[in-house]
């Protein structure tokens, strides 16, 4: 029998030792495992006490706007079904560990989760206007680096393959207002204006919330009033600084691509081709019957005499293919007014509405087909 999935919790660390022990105190009553991706140029003891509190760690170097690549090397190191990832100042409200079971059991890859940015914690209250809420952010997926996809863009959301949900019943707790002085934030402002914050990005952290409408944080946060103790064993030493610069987190769109057909075809018939199609890029395609985006298919586009390509037929794939798997496609082309003689067809890959894969990088396949 299937036991219930699992669920991993990966918090991004830098500068964070006083809390982030509550944090992951907190992420232990509903956690099987916890993981600590710690920024390299933190200069406290960040590290240390991840070591102390989580079951495993790895630290990372970025360029800041690169930071969010760290939940890319969470996805791939972590142990369990899913993935919680949180920021060094967020926490979970108690209606999560009575909803996690029934989330991860959904025939989803992910979930967008609501944030409370909280102003106060007796009681605690939360702003409630936009953009403060429900400012929805996908934060709860498969733990599966191939589903995930992270712009680098500063205050970019993740990207998830295949379907998902939003999650109302239960919201992230942002404890930005709490945790740090006004002193700090206006340093973090000042941060994120020198990587390109404009003003709608300013407001989020804007002191003056005194006319901003609030509510009561309901239901209630789950961080608890006491420090949980430490493990009784420190986590392993992480192994070599990951340089997020390498990390690949975008989609990586790449693929082989072989296709069979006649020789030969007679203006105004028919002719059918078989495509021999392997996923050589980062993340998985998804049937369109089970995910808005990607929708990735095979197009064949006929070289006119001007030099422009004409669709001829397209195909999209019919089943999830991982990275290093292949599918065939079979497409059918209407010969109908095609001049006779020598034509050339281009044989493409493409995700709708978005990128030729020969655009970054993948050649496309050209045949010929003489028309009688």
């Amino acid at each position: 029998m299937r036991g219930s999935p699992t669920l991993s919790v990966c918090v991004t660390a830098h500068n964070c030792a006083e809390r982030l022990p509550l944090i992951l105190t907190e992420a232990r009553a509903y956690a099987d495992e916890l993981i600590v991706a710690v920024d390299a140029a933190s200069h406290d003891t960040t590290l240390e006490v991840a070591r102390a509190y989580a079951d495993r760690v790895f630290s990372f170097t970025c360029h800041e706007e690169r930071a969010g690549r760290a939940r890319i090397v969470g996805a791939d190191v972590a142990r369990c079904d899913w993935i919680l990832f949180l920021d060094d100042d967020e926490g979970m409200d108690a209606a999560f560990p009575l909803l996690r079971d029934e989330l991860l059991d959904a025939p989803v890859t992910h979930w967008q989760l609501p944030r409370r940015w909280l102003v106060g914690t007796d009681p605690p209250r939360h702003l409630a206007a936009h953009p403060w809420w429900p400012n929805w952010a996908l934060r709860l997926a498969r733990a599966d680096p191939h589903l995930l996809v992270k712009p680098d863009a500063l205050h970019s959301s993740l990207l998830a393959v295949g379907p998902g949900g939003r999650e109302a019943r239960t919201a992230i707790l942002h404890y930005d207002r709490i945790d740090r002085t006004p002193a700090e934030i206006a340093a973090k402002v000042e941060r994120y204006r020198a990587m390109g914050q404009g003003a709608g990005g300013d407001r989020m952290y804007d002191p003056d919330v005194g006319q901003i409408p609030c509510e009561p944080v309901d239901p209630p946060p789950l961080r608890p009033a006491l420090v949980g103790p430490p493990r009784t064993t420190l986590a392993p030493v992480p192994g070599p600084v990951i340089a997020l610069s390498a990390v690949e987190a975008g989609p990586g769109w790449a693929a082989d691509v072989s296709v069979e057909h006649p020789a030969e075809g007679r203006e105004g018939g028919v002719m059918a081709a078989r495509a021999h199609v392997r996923n050589t890029g980062r993340i998985t395609w998804m049937a369109p019957t089970l995910a808005p985006w990607p929708i990735i298919g095979l197009a064949c586009r006929r070289e006119a005499r001007d030099g422009t390509l004409v669709d001829s037929a397209r195909e999209r794939i019919s089943i999830p293919v991982p990275p290093g798997e292949a599918t065939e496609l079979l497409l059918t082309l209407p010969l109908d007014g095609w001049e006779t003689g020598t034509q050339r067809l281009r044989w493409q890959m493409v995700s709708e509405n978005e990128v030729w894969f020969d655009d970054v990088g993948s050649r496309p396949v050209v045949t010929e087909l003489q028309v009688r």
